[in-house]
C-alpha cells in the first residue's frame, strides 16, 4: 500500500499557503487538530515582559505555511476552519505542489544551518559542559575549549588519560 496516498488513491500532496501575519502558528495548530500534517519554518527565541524572560517560537518566514494533504482535504480546511489562502503556481494556474523531495531537502537544510543559532546557544563558552545534538556525533557529551569563529569540544577519556578534540557549529550544541 502506497503510504503517499488515501484508499481513494487520492495523493497527499505539500501544498505553499499564506496566511496572516502572526496566525502562523495558531493555523499549524489548527491544521494539526483536524489531523493534517504541516510545516512552518521556526526559531526558538526570547521574549522579555516585565522582567521575565520567556521562550517563545517565532516563524522564519512570514505568513508561510506548508501543508499535506489530500486536494480536496486542502480545500475544504481553507474554506472552513484555518485562514489561509493558498500560493498558485504562475505556470499550471492551480494551488503550488512542492514535490516531497525539495520539502525534506528545504525541512533538511534548515534543521541543520550553523547559522540558525538559539539565542540560549549563544551563551556557549569555553568552560562549559555540552551536548551534541545535530550532526553526526549526535549524544557525545564534552567540554567547549575554543570558540573564536569554530566551537571545539574535548572529550576526556578514561579520567583525564586521553582527549579528543573535535570542530562542532555551535548550533549543534546544547548546554547541560
Amino acid at each position: 500500500m502506497n503510504t503517499n496516498s488515501t484508499k481513494d488513491s487520492e495523493p497527499l500532496l505539500w501544498f505553499a499557503a499564506r496566511t496572516r501575519h502572526g496566525q502562523e502558528l495558531s493555523v499549524r495548530d489548527k491544521l494539526r487538530n483536524i489531523g493534517i500534517e504541516c510545516f512552518i519554518p521556526t526559531r526558538i527565541g526570547f521574549n522579555e515582559r516585565r522582567g521575565r524572560r520567556r521562550k517563545v517560537e517565532k516563524p522564519l518566514i512570514s505568513n508561510l505555511v506548508f501543508l499535506r494533504a489530500e486536494k480536496e482535504r486542502a480545500c475544504a480546511a481553507a474554506n472552513s476552519l484555518v485562514p489561509i489562502f493558498f500560493i498558485i503556481d504562475n505556470i499550471t494556474r492551480s494551488m503550488l505542489v512542492v514535490p516531497d523531495k525539495q520539502m525534506d531537502d528545504f525541512r533538511r537544510i534548515l534543521d541543520l544551518n550553523p547559522e540558525a543559532i538559539q539565542e540560549e546557544q549563544l551563551d556557549i563558552r569555553p568552560g562549559h559542559r555540552v551536548r551534541v545534538v545535530k550532526g553526526p556525533l549526535v549524544g557525545i557529551e564534552g567540554d567547549v575549549v575554543e570558540c573564536a569563529g569554530k566551537t571545539n569540544i574535548v572529550l576526556t577519556l578514561s579520567g583525564g588519560l586521553m582527549q579528543a578534540k573535535a570542530e562542532i557549529p555551535i548550533a549543534y550544541l546544547e548546554k547541560i
